[in-house]
């Protein structure tokens, strides 16, 4: 995989936690005031740089809350 690749990869999932952060923003389920939301630029930076493991929380995340909801 070249690191073209790997980038645009890693900023396709992080546009997809953006929508997912936003959504959840949306439906007032989202648990940081605004002041204190922790996903900042940084974090956007390494969501990219990182997305490997990104898709690994991500997914077990909404697995897990998948799992809740059902009960």
């Amino acid at each position: 995989m070249t690191l073209i690749n790997y980038f645009l990869i890693g900023v396709i999932f992080g546009f997809f936690v953006e929508l997912s952060a936003n959504a959840v923003k949306k439906w007032g389920e989202w648990p940081f005031k605004p002041s204190e939301d922790p996903y900042n630029y940084v974090m956007r930076l390494l969501v990219v740089l990182l997305w490997p493991a990104g898709v690994i929380v991500f997914i077990y995340g909404w697995i897990k809350g998948y799992r809740n909801t059902k009960r």
